[in-house]
Parts: C-alpha cells; structure tokens; sequence
C-alpha cells in the first residue's frame, strides 16, 4: 500500500472539516473529479502527484479511510471523507466479490486469547521485517507516521518505530487505546496477519523474506531482552483478559457508586439551599414589616415633637404678651403719677408762703418718679432684647430638632434600604450558588441566569457600598449635632448648679445617689433617740461605698414579658445584700438602694459613680432640653427686671 505525507494539524475545526467535506462530496457527485481508470481501477483524486494510482475499491476504500481519520489538515481530511462516503454509497459495485477462503491444513486459524492467557496492556501490536535502506551508514526506514496512517484501519493511537546507534531495526509497536474497542482493533489487527500466513509463528518458523509480519504483543515478547521486550515493559504490564476485565468492572462500579454518592449529597445541598432560600424570604418579608412598623412610629413621634413645638410656641407668645400688657399697665399709671405731680406743682406753685422744704421735698419725689419710670423703661428694653434672644434660642432649638429629626429618618431609611440590599445579596448569592451546583456545562440558559444574577449581584453591592458611605456621613452628622446637644445640655446643668429657687419645677438632681430622707426616718424608729444620727451616717456611708463597688454587680437578664426573643437587665433583689438590708431597715429603705443601682446602670455604669443632671421635680423625670431653655429663659428675665427695678 502507498503512504502519503502531510503535516499534522492539531488546530483543525470539526467545522471547517465538515463544510470541505460538503463541498468535495458535491463535486465527486457532479463528476469534477476523475475516480475511475481506463483499465477498471480506481484512483484518488485528492492525492495529486503519487505514483500510485490503481487501487482496487477495498484498498482505496481503506486508503479514504485511513487518511480522513488522521490529521494532515482540512483539505486532506475532509476529501478523503468525503471519498469514503462516495464510494460507499455509489461505487458499491466496483467491489470486488468475495473469494472463497482456503483454509490449508497447516494453518493454525486465528483464536481469540483466552481469560488466563498473559497479555501486553496497554493492548499493543508488533510489527517486524520492515523495509529499509543503508543510508550514509545508518538503515532507514518508514516512520512513526507513515506506519500509523498504512495501519489507520486499525485505529493505533500511536506507532513507535524502533532504533538503535546502527538506525532503524526494522520493528515497530502499534499501541491501541485502553478500552475493549482497542482489544477488537488489536485482535483484527494480528487477524488480518495469521489470515495471509504472516503472523508469529511464520515469521519465526521459515525465512521471512522481505514480507511485513504482525502480531499481538504476548508474555513471549513482554519477557524477550530484544528492543522490543524493553519497549514492552517500559510502556506496559503483563495481565490476563479476566483481570483487565475485573479490574474495569470495578472502576465501573466504583465510578457509578461516586456518581451516586455525588447526587445524593447534590440533592441534600438543593435542600438545603432551599430551606435557606426560604428562611431568607421569611426575613424580607419581617424586616419589611418591621421598617413600615417603625415608619408609622417615626410619624407619631414626628406629629407628637410638632404638637409639643407648636405648644411652647404658644405659651412664649402669651407670656411676652402678658410682660407686655404689665408694662403697658405700669406706664399708665407712670402717666397718671405725672399728671398727679404736675397737679400737685401747679397748686404749690399757687402758694406763696410753701416754704423751701416742702419745694424741696417735691423736687425729690419728683426726681424719684423720673428715676423709676427711666429704670422702667430701661427693664422694657432689657425685656424686649431679652425676647428677642429668647425667640432665637427658640428657632434655634426648632432647627436643631428639624436637622436632628431629618437625620434620624434619613440613617432610619439608609438602614432599612442597607438591610434590604444586604438580604437581597445574600438571597443572590444563595441562588447563584444553588444554580452553580446543579447545573449543566452545556446548559446555556442556566449560564445566561447564572451571568445576569451576577451582574445584578455585582449592582446589589455598588448600591450597597454607596448606602454605607451615606450612612457613615449621615452617622458623622448625628454625632456632631448630639455632641453640640450634650454640650449644651452640660453648659445648662452648670448654669442650674449655680442656684435654683427652692419652689423651681427643674431642679438638679445626682443621678447614682440614695436618698436620705427615707434612712434618717427608718434609723429613729429603729435606734435610741442618742444613737441614731451615728447608725444613720455609718449605714448611709457603708452603702454608698457598696454602690461604688465594681465588684458589686447585683443584676440580671430577664426576658421581656411577651417578646421571647428580646431581654432586658433588671436588679435582682434576691440579691444577698439586698436581702439582708430589706430585713434589717424595711422595704422602703431597700428600694432607695435599688433606685439608685438603676440610675448608676443608666447614667454611668462603668464609672458607678454619682452624676449631674438637670431633673423634672413634678413629674419625677428627666428634663427635656426645651424645658430647660425655658426654665433658664423665665429665670433670666426675673433675675433682669429685678436688677432694673
């Protein structure tokens, strides 16, 4: 058989093969190319240029074959395919009949190897007696690839010609694929040997000639010190057709019990994921309600802040009227004062004989008049600069409370919107992961959901990310504006420490402090009227110090009546000390200790000690800073009128 040349191309498209093979068929059907010889033989019209161009139909048709199962580039591979297909399918009748075989008696027919027989495997064949020439001292002969495309019907998947210092030996080893379709190539190939009296046993049983001889590589040729034995034994192993057999059935079965282990636990993580996917949505739908919960909350607190501002506007407005109508009153009768005098001058004036001391007397009292009614209307100027500070402190307040309360709700609404972006990546993420573990590689849709889910995914965290810088100004601002109120409501305590009216509503209280009035009571009915004052200060100093004792620390976590996921820290009064003291004083004295650990954890619990702060006396509770401006501003203009009076 003639051999071909080509280069190899390993970058072929199915593609590209495919629509040469088209074409080149549809001219073979129009008659382009030439196929039949004038003397009845067939030639290849893709192979322009061989010598050898007589085929018989069987050996073109291998030759079409051979050549379009290799790689020697499209236009090659796609020819000879199409070729193949056009002599099955219309050159059927150019084969040649079938020959009857003889059979001779001395020819061992070809068996197939039995289940303990040793074979080579990976399933190789051994070629021998290989033409070659001497040239420039070295033998030469066909190579790697011209045996592996004479040999194509067979399939090798590689061919491995032999050489030694003196050049080519004239051998080579065909090595088929793993798998039993390889054996079957294998087996066809040492038949299509034994079938021409080629085989093993000719070609050691009589002179070989100059004839090709092949076999199926055996123990014989594994264990031979020949070339070919360390080939042999390099590239394979000796085993029986049962044990490659067994041996497959159990990589078989082992793969089919990993795949079936594999889905299992594909099947646990879908639901796995789908629980999760669940309880994620579950969430969504709480924290949707719980942001329009505390927007609903956030618009009463808005409505009740706007009722209590539009309040105190009203009672400043009525009470600068009141100091208006008083001063308007006060002038009238500063009127009615002069009038009176002028009077009064006119008919002193009318006598003559008043003497000097009663003119005199009257010129005082007049100059006192006009003292008065200048330090009145120096107390109306003073009033009115008064009220107009007041009325800025006022807007003042109101716009703090305004920006205070736009910040609240703007961090409130980036909060929820952060909460949703982050419940929203997380169900993506969720998905995407779901998606990745159960899909298919040649699943295109799944991989289009899976690349838009990523890319939404990917939005999700640029908003999120742009939520959190927002957050952070909106928190800055917050902490700005609550350290301008802290420092104001400091800077008033101050002013409250310097005097406050005993009859005053804003007092200043000392947070973390006990009260003594309850001891003093509960120390003179239980010690004699000569020691009590002593038990009194020994017991109130000796609870004082337990209350600024951080080893102290009589409280506990209790959940919330009705709420079972939330808690809170209250005083545990079976608390030993608590206890002891309550049977010692009584009840009354005990909760002066409880009231006092509570204000010292809400006021300062790292410090345990007593602190400032500015106190509600009516209605027993903390001072808000609107009532403390106005508490300030009222005493401030008393203080004022009275200094100008």
């Amino acid at each position: 058989m003639e051999y071909f040349s080509g280069d190899s191309e390993d970058d072929m498209s199915d593609s590209e093969i495919k629509d040469c093979e088209e074409k080149c068929y549809s001219e073979l059907l129009k008659g382009v190319h030439l196929i039949r010889n004038k003397d009845g033989t067939l030639r290849c019209p893709f192979c322009k240029g061989k010598k050898k161009q007589d085929y018989k139909y069987k050996d073109l048709l291998q030759h079409a074959s051979g050549v379009g199962a290799g790689k020697r580039g499209v236009e090659a591979t796609g020819g000879h395919r199409a070729l193949e297909k056009f002599l099955k399918s219309h050159l059927t009748d150019a084969a040649e009949p079938p020959t009857p075989r003889t059979v001779h008696l001395e020819q061992e027919a070809p068996q197939r190897p039995n289940a303990e027989e040793l074979i080579v495997w990976p399933w190789m064949g051994i070629i021998v007696n290989i033409n070659r020439t001497m040239v420039d001292g070295k033998y030469v002969g066909a190579g790697n690839s011209e045996l592996k495309e004479r040999f194509a019907g067979f399939h090798p998947i590689q061919v491995h010609a032999l050489w030694s210092y003196e050049g080519h030996l004239g051998k080579a080893i065909l090595e088929f694929s793993k798998d039993w379709k390889g054996y079957n190539d294998a087996i066809s190939f040492e038949r299509s040997f034994v079938e021409n009296h080629h085989s093993r046993k000719e070609y050691y049983g009589r002179d070989p000639g100059s004839e090709l001889y092949g076999w199926v590589a055996r123990s014989e040729d594994y264990n031979a010190t020949s070339p070919i034995g360390k080939h042999l034994r390099l590239k394979g192993d000796l085993k029986t057709v049962a044990q490659i057999n067994n041996e497959d059935l159990r990589k078989k079965n082992k793969l089919v019990e990993d795949l079936h282990n594999t889905i299992q636990e594909k099947n646990k993580y879908l639901e796995t994921s789908k629980e999760k996917l669940s309880k994620l949505e579950y969430y969504i739908v709480l924290t949707d309600s719980a942001r329009q919960k505390a927007e609903e909350n956030y618009r009463r607190l808005e409505e009740t802040h706007r009722e209590e501002l539009n309040k105190f506007q009203q009672e400043i407005h009525a009470l600068i009227n009141h100091r208006n109508e008083e001063n308007r009153q006060l002038n009238r009768d500063l009127e009615k004062q002069m009038l009176e005098l002028e009077q009064r001058r006119k008919e002193l004036e009318q006598r003559e004989a008043q003497n000097d001391f009663e003119k005199k007397k009257l010129e005082e009292e007049k100059n006192k008049v006009y003292n008065k009614k200048e330090g009145l209307q120096r107390a109306n100027e003073i009033q009115k600069q008064n009220e107009q500070k007041q009325l800025k402190l006022i807007e003042l307040h109101e716009k703090q409370n305004r920006d205070l309360s736009i910040q609240v709700h703007q961090q409130r609404k980036v909060l929820a919107d952060r909460q949703k972006k982050e419940l929203d990546i997380q169900r993506l993420k969720q998905h995407i992961e779901t998606l990745r573990e159960v899909r298919d590689g040649s699943d295109s849709d799944n991989i289009k959901k899976i690349e838009t889910l990523e890319s939404e995914l990917q939005e999700k965290n640029d908003e999120m990310e742009s939520l959190q810088d927002m957050n952070q100004q909106l928190m800055c601002k917050e902490r700005e504006v609550n350290d301008e109120l802290q420092f104001a409501r400091k800077a008033a305590i101050e002013i409250l420490n310097e005097g406050v009216p005993a009859n005053s509503q804003i007092i200043v209280k000392r947070m973390g402090e006990i009260d003594s009035e309850a001891w003093r009571g509960a120390c003179q009915r239980k010690f004699a009227y000569n020691e009590w004052q002593t038990q009194y200060a020994e017991m109130h100093s000796k609870w004082e110090d337990n209350l600024r004792d951080p080893s102290w620390y009589p409280f506990k976590v209790v959940p919330v009546l009705g709420e079972t996921e939330k808690h809170e820290l209250i005083v545990n009064e079976d608390d030993e000390k608590l206890r002891n003291l309550r049977n010692e004083m009584g009840k009354e004295v005990c909760d002066t200790v409880i009231v006092a650990l509570k204000e010292l954890n809400e006021y300062n619990a790292s410090g345990r000690y007593p602190i400032p702060e500015a106190w509600n006396k009516a209605e027993n509770r903390r001072a808000t800073m609107k009532e403390i401006v106005f508490h300030i501003c009222k005493q401030l203009n008393t203080l004022q009128v009275k200094q100008a009076t």
